[in-house]
């Protein structure tokens, strides 16, 4: 399930980042274009809102997964500077699932139009049963 005004990829927000997440299998991939909004020192995108690009598109995963869950932690590295202007490609993987501690292991990595990997991230993810939801 997703909402349209999400205040990160929700296409319905005036004020999101230009992110379009889509499956590829058993990963999601996230393509992000940050504008000058966006921007933290001169033509780089402020490392906030690159966590939380990194948290939308790692969330995905336990949608693939069909699993609900909410960010437990999410540890970024910034490893090169994220360009304003340029299409940047998160992509993201669960490592491990365990329901005895309900909780879910996801990485990913954004790189730029290059090659260069310009950030990575590590997250945990709280499972919810899925009829807490009602689903």
């Amino acid at each position: 399930m997703s909402f349209s005004d999400r205040p990160i990829s929700g296409p319905a927000n005036p004020s999101a980042v230009d992110l379009v997440i889509r499956r590829e299998g058993r990963e999601s991939v996230g393509v992000a274009t940050f504008d000058r909004r966006f921007e933290s020192s001169p033509g780089r995108v402020h490392g906030g809102i690159t966590a939380s690009v990194f948290d939308d598109v790692m969330g995905y995963v336990n949608v693939i997964e069909g699993v609900a869950a909410y960010t437990y932690e999410l540890t970024v590295r910034y490893l090169a500077g994220m360009p304003l202007a340029e299409p940047v490609v998160v992509r993201a993987r669960m490592d491990h699932c365990d329901w005895d501690r309900r909780r879910s292991t996801v990485t990913a990595e954004a790189t730029l139009a290059d090659g260069t990997v310009a950030a990575d991230a590590r997250a945990s993810f709280a499972l919810v049963p899925r009829e807490r939801f009602g689903l």
